[in-house]
């Protein structure tokens, strides 16, 4: 199911890996030879139709894909027993993506793109195909310390939940910036990727640990090529689902007190663990934004052009540098 010509145009479809069909969708102008695409990559349980309003943003400069993992989105499962050992699942992903790019005719230099732990896969692919990385934007990305650093209560946060609405509580229902369409098909798509996120996130912490063993920030995996990472507020969401918990009665004494600890200097741990990324390069840069919490990419789009913007010309002066 490979009828596209994947470098020109506006496709999307889906294309047979191993025995499962994965979705990829392109947008933006026709591909330049040698010139760099962007890869987009979902957060977990995430997929392609989280990204239209960075897509609309991107594309009146350079050409992007975007894709759906395998189980999530319009993808398959892949029948593969091994596919969905915790330990590799992100090394799957990264060679189910791999393929995908190689069986589309999509050839590098890439600028990668990912969200939160798509930072793991992108990571993956990085070790894969790092000399046809011409950089990165890293968006809220977990890395192999995060789970360490700063692990997550989930059973005990989700408490305080209880009978809220999560984007409503952190104020993204209002602050997104998606067509109503696009608003409904993300709700819709949450829904309906329950059992592959459930997946994700049990092998979360797992395909951190596998990821440290390669030790890219030591290693300064992407030399000089370049990276940004932006940082969004997170901690400030896991504080305001606690006071709107507690507002509302929800969570135990007990469980008051586990995630009061939990959130207790969170926003250090989380500033710390962004900005180690930045070693993956000797050629960096930091964004602190203001007013998006973890989903930036339903907030503001514009940052992300910029510093797309930025690995691009930076990638390509030192390409006309080593051409002279």
């Amino acid at each position: 199911m490979n009828s596209h010509d994947w470098l020109n145009g506006n496709h999307s479809g889906l294309i047979t890996i191993d025995g499962h069909d994965l979705f990829l969708r392109a947008d933006g102008p026709d591909r330049i030879p040698s010139q760099p695409v962007v890869i987009l990559e979902s957060g977990l349980g995430g997929s392609s139709v989280s990204w239209p309003l960075v897509t609309r943003h991107l594309t009146p400069f350079i050409r992007v894909y975007t894709h759906d993992r395998a189980g999530l989105g319009k993808s398959e499962i892949n029948p593969s027993s091994n596919q969905y050992e915790p330990r590799v699942y992100a090394e799957r992903a990264a060679e189910d993506l791999d393929k995908l790019l190689r069986k589309a005719g999509v050839d590098g230099p890439f600028i990668l793109v990912p969200m939160s732990w798509g930072g793991i896969v992108a990571r993956e692919f990085l070790e894969r195909r790092k000399d046809d990385v011409a950089g990165m934007v890293m968006i809220e990305c977990v890395q192999e310390r995060t789970t360490q650093l700063r692990p997550i209560d989930a059973p005990n946060t989700m408490a305080f939940l209880r009978g809220l609405d999560f984007f409503e509580v952190v104020g993204l229902k209002d602050r997104h910036r998606l067509t109503p369409e696009e608003w409904r098909a993300q709700l819709q798509e949450i829904a309906e990727n329950g059992p592959q996120t459930a997946v994700e996130t049990f092998a979360w912490p797992i395909t951190e640990l596998t990821l440290g063993e390669k030790k890219q920030f030591e290693r300064q995996i992407l030399g000089s090529r370049p990276i940004s990472v932006i940082k969004g507020n997170a901690a400030r969401e896991y504080h305001q689902v606690f006071e709107a918990g507690v507002a509302a009665g929800n969570g135990t004494e007990e469980q008051r007190i586990i995630v009061s600890k939990m959130i207790d200097g969170m926003e250090e741990k989380e500033d710390m663990l962004q900005r180690e990324q930045l070693n993956l390069s000797s050629v960096s840069r930091f964004v602190q934004l203001k007013q998006s919490g973890h989903l930036v990419i339903l907030e503001e789009p514009e940052p992300i052009a910029i510093e797309v913007q930025w690995v691009l010309e930076t990638f390509s002066q030192e390409q006309t540098k080593g051409s002279a």
